[in-house]
């Protein structure tokens, strides 16, 4: 199964002011998508939020 995952500009603009190795963790974790804490939503459709663990 294949997934579109759309970054939206307001979070683009988040994680790329995060420190390098920040960054790091959140594009990784995105790469194991849909693994993952993965949860949906509440009130929105096809809306997603994932949890990153803290090193």
């Amino acid at each position: 199964m294949k997934y579109i995952i759309n970054i939206k500009k307001k979070a683009k603009k988040f994680i790329d002011k995060q420190p390098l190795f920040q960054r790091k963790r959140i594009y990784d974790a995105i790469q194991i998508l849909p693994k993952g804490d993965v949860k949906g939503l509440k009130n929105y459709k096809n809306i997603y939020r994932m949890r990153v663990r803290r090193l």
